[in-house]
C-alpha cells in the first residue's frame, strides 16, 4: 500500500487516466502523449492548492449515474493507496470549468462509496483542465 501525506501527491502516481465525457470513456495510459498532456495541465492547476476537510460523501449509484453526464477525470492505480486514513484504488473528479475547488470521490472495493477529499484551488479554477479534457 502506498500512503500519501497530501492527496495532490497521489495524482502523478496514477497508472492510467480515464476521461468521461457525456458517457463516452477515453483511456490514457501512463507514458502516452494524452496522459502527459492531461497530467501537465492538472498539476499546473493544482499549484498552491489546499487540501481541506470535505463535507461530501459518495453513494455509488449516484456517482456512477453522475459520471454519465458532463466531464469527469478518473485517476486509476495498480493497487490500494491511502491518504488521511482513507483508502482508494481510483480517484474521480467532476470537472467544471468555473469550479474553484472540487470533491475527489474515492473508489475502493468495487464502489465509489464513502467520504471524499476536497481541494481548494487557491490560484484559479478548473477551466484549463476542462478545456484540455474536451479536446482529448
Amino acid at each position: 500500500m502506498v500512503i500519501f501525506e497530501n492527496i495532490e501527491q497521489a495524482f502523478p502516481e496514477a497508472d492510467e487516466i480515464y476521461v468521461y465525457r457525456e458517457g463516452q470513456v477515453i483511456r490514457c495510459a501512463q507514458g502516452g502523449d494524452e496522459y502527459d498532456r492531461i497530467m501537465a495541465v492538472w498539476q499546473s492547476t493544482l499549484e498552491e492548492c489546499r487540501q481541506m476537510p470535505a463535507f461530501g460523501v459518495s453513494l455509488n449509484d449516484m456517482t456512477v449515474k453522475a459520471m454519465q453526464k458532463g466531464v469527469w477525470i478518473e485517476f486509476r492505480y495498480s493497487g490500494v493507496c491511502e491518504c488521511q486514513g482513507m483508502g482508494f484504488e481510483r480517484l474521480a473528479v467532476n470537472v467544471v470549468g468555473s469550479f474553484k475547488g472540487f470533491n475527489i470521490v474515492r473508489y475502493c472495493d468495487g464502489l465509489y462509496e464513502g467520504r471524499c477529499y476536497y481541494v481548494d484551488l487557491v490560484r484559479g479554477d478548473m477551466s484549463e483542465v476542462y478545456n484540455c479534457l474536451i479536446r482529448i
